[in-house]
């Protein structure tokens, strides 16, 4: 009786196969009751959606769906109710809220009597097969089918000499043997391992230590494709005899996909030793990469730079914030991509930057990739421009108020003169008139008396234009020197003019010698202050 012949008679020693099986492969596998109540999950189904398989247990089929998603689901279980089997892709959402995408197998668990007692779903995470499709579009159609649909490759087999004993779908799928090519023959009849000495060391590495993770091997599929497998691998006890439960994830397009990620992390150095932006990566609170212009700008060679702290080159002003937002960024927080803040040099100079952080993958965990660009010279104008535009801001407010002295002056000016004008008339009226008033008494003859009005008609129209005229001598002064004239009578000095009205003392001179012009006291003998003071008493 061979081995796969004597687990047929062993039920309980072929459920312990089965459930190992079920335990270790990275297919995520769980049982519930018709009306979506969960039963069971393994391990690879509850960490795919961030949970431990006790947490499940009793919970809804719904927790790993959206309320956008349940239509699609209601459709896959009416599906499996009326056909008995639902094989098809579906989007779950995980713990933390995010979406990714499934296939899933999923069948009826009936009873012994053949009724429908539950459901059995078989899923597996194709975020990376998503991600891997777009990248194939030009691909062989063949391949591209073959990596849409591919799970985990599952086997079991003997130590000693590589004996089949059981194999999944997947590794059928993976490899293109059916199940009755498979079983009963070694991984070396077969050629699987494309180099026989990886199949030695997983021997030898499972004798010594009992498991291997992640055991990155080239497998030869049966039409000679060579396929990068990631192998993890345990030891278990069948009938007495080691065997090897393994688990094959074929990482062929991440192995292309990281030679073009070498490809692009060689283009991002090409343009990060070329640029004139400074370029900087950290990851946690260190620093992991800067740039020439980085160094440049923060005088501070590579190795300085890489045994400190991302914010101790930010100024004392801005460190507290650089800090909670670089680590807040790394946990995928939504931070401000861009702002202004200072640094600090080694020479402890202060320098303006304009920074913009992301978030990266670098080396397989989160980091953060800044740019920062010079602004210190712009910052310095901007700064120039405010106090400049404070300074006229000033200087227009003192002008303003120089304005309304000046109105007020002016307004005083015209008092005057409208009672000067007043006082002169009312002189000569009390003088004059008294007299033509005598003369009309004593001439008292009708013929003389109009040529008595005309006199005093004749009288009046004179006053009014001498008095006019000397109004237009002060009307021909500028503001600028009727605001001097008031000054010069209150018996301010040049010199206390010049501070008052913010003007040199040789302007103020020229004003005084052009108001003496204006007024036609060109005579130096003439006291302008007096002239002045003597004008408005008159």
């Amino acid at each position: 009786m061979n081995d796969s012949e004597h687990h047929k008679d062993d039920p309980e020693r072929n459920l312990d196969l089965i459930a190992s099986c079920v335990e270790q492969t990275s297919e995520g596998i769980s049982v519930s009751d018709l009306d979506g109540n969960i039963l069971y999950v393994n391990q690879a189904y509850a960490a795919m959606h961030g949970y431990k398989p006790e947490e499940l247990v009793g919970e809804h089929l719904s927790i790993f769906h959206t309320a956008e998603q349940m239509p699609d689901v209601e459709t896959a279980i009416r599906q499996l109710k009326e056909t008995g089997q639902f094989i098809g892709e579906l989007e779950h959402v995980r713990r933390d809220g995010t979406v990714f995408p499934t296939f899933m197998h999923n069948s009826l668990r009936r009873d012994t009597d053949g009724n429908s007692v539950g459901m059995i779903a078989t899923v597996r995470d194709i975020s990376d097969l998503k991600e891997t499709e777009r990248a194939l579009r030009h691909s062989e159609a063949r391949l591209r089918t073959i990596f849409q649909t591919t799970p985990d490759a599952v086997s079991i087999s003997r130590l000693a000499d590589g004996l089949y004993v059981e194999v999944n779908d997947g590794f059928m799928a993976s490899t293109g043997y059916q199940r009755s090519e498979v079983v009963g023959r070694s991984s070396l009849d077969l050629g699987i391992w494309d180099n026989p000495e990886d199949r030695v060391a997983l021997a030898q590495g499972l004798r010594e230590r009992g498991r291997m993770v992640n055991l990155e091997a080239n497998f030869r599929a049966k039409n000679g494709t060579i396929i990068v497998g990631l192998l993890s691998a345990q030891l278990i006890d069948l009938e007495g005899e080691p065997h090897i439960i393994a688990v094959v994830r074929d990482i062929t397009e991440r192995k292309a996909s990281e030679e073009a990620l070498r490809e692009s992390g060689q283009k991002f150095r090409d343009l990060g030793e070329s640029t004139r932006a400074a370029i900087f990566i950290f990851q946690g609170s260190k620093n992991v990469y800067a740039n020439p212009a980085a160094l440049t700008i923060t005088g501070y060679s590579l190795e300085e730079i890489q045994t400190m702290d991302f914010w101790e080159l930010i100024h004392p002003e801005f460190r507290d914030l650089a800090r909670e937002r670089g680590m807040a960024r790394q946990q995928d927080h939504r931070i401000t991509p861009r702002y202004e803040l200072k640094i600090l040099t080694k020479s402890g100079e202060t320098r303006w930057v304009d920074y913009a952080g992301t978030r990266i993958s670098y080396l397989g965990n989160p980091a953060v990739l800044g740019t920062a660009f010079d602004i210190t010279d712009r910052k310095e104008a901007e700064q120039l421009l405010r106090e400049t535009t404070e300074e006229l801001r000033t200087e227009q407010q003192a002008l303003a108020d120089k304005n309304v002295a000046l109105k007020q002056v002016l307004e005083h000016i015209e008092e005057e003169r409208r009672g000067y004008k007043k006082r002169i008339c009312d002189d000569v009226r009390q003088t004059v008139t008294p007299f033509i008033e005598r003369l009309r008494r004593i001439v008292r003859d009708e013929r003389v008396e109009p040529e008595i009005e005309a006199l005093m008609d004749k009288l009046n129209a004179e006053l009014e234009r001498n008095i006019d005229a000397f109004s237009e001598l002060y009307a021909s002064l500028t503001p600028r020197e009727l605001q001097i004239c008031e000054l010069i009578k209150e018996g301010r000095s040049s010199k206390q003019i010049s501070s008052d009205l913010s003007l040199s003392l040789l302007t103020v001179h020229k004003h005084r010698e052009q108001i003496r012009e204006k007024l036609g006291i060109t005579n130096k003998q003439v006291n302008l202050s007096v002239y002045l003071r003597n004008r408005q008493a008159t």
